[in-house]
């Protein structure tokens, strides 16, 4: 035997490695010892199974990406349908935008909205507001900023709920309860980020403007 190529009984010919797994073996025997090199191999399996080598995330490719839009072959009845839900689905999204917005106004002339602005950040609850300053660990103001948006009900789930009592009419034939909930969602977070400053108006959705892409 030569080098670092080794055979012993039931084993084929092939390198010999002495680091299996991510623990290296110290190279104390004589390759010329097929009893050394039996025990060699053994200490090397016993830890592969002790310590694992840990699978490594294998890296995304870079792929040359694009969006192929197709027509569907509907026949003229298909069609309708189609069309009607989309119709649908514009005038309550619509509706519920309409209705955020309406309570955003209304927050944003509250006394408690118009109080919180003057305060600063760091600015906590003191005894005023009938609880301990201790165990009131947030800021004043945003205290008051949430009993203003409760009060008015301005909240993702209030606006499902709302989007829930306006579906029963001619739109629950075409607009399930699930789809209903989404473009509530959809709604209040296009108000919700006028709410936050990051966008200055809202758009609704004219004539034939949602189509399926909207999600």
């Amino acid at each position: 035997m030569t080098g670092k190529t080794g055979e012993y009984e039931g084993v084929e010919r092939k390198p010999f490695d002495l680091s299996i797994g991510y623990v290296p073996l110290p190279y104390k025997y004589k390759l010329s010892d097929s009893s050394s090199i039996k025990n060699c191999i053994k200490s090397a399996l016993m830890i592969r199974l002790l310590f694992p080598k840990p699978e490594m995330p294998k890296k995304r490719g870079k792929t040359l990406s694009f969006i192929c839009e197709l027509p569907l072959r509907v026949t003229q009845q298909q069609e309708v349908i189609l069309l009607t839900r989309l119709e649908a689905g514009r005038q309550l999204y619509n509706t519920c935008l309409g209705e955020t917005m309406r309570r955003l106004r209304l927050i944003r002339q509250s006394k408690d909205y118009n109080a919180a602005r003057t305060l600063k950040k760091n600015n906590h609850a003191s005894l005023l507001n009938g609880g301990n300053p201790r165990t009131q660990l947030a800021p004043q103001r945003l205290i008051l900023f949430k009993r203003a948006r409760e009060r008015w009900g301005l909240s993702d789930y209030e606006v499902q709920a709302y989007a829930t009592r306006v579906r029963h009419s001619w739109i629950a034939d075409h607009i399930d309860a699930h789809t209903a909930q989404k473009l509530a969602t959809r709604a209040y977070a296009a108000a919700e980020k006028v709410m936050y400053g990051r966008a200055k108006s809202v758009r609704f959705k004219g004539k034939d403007q949602l189509d399926s892409r909207f999600k």
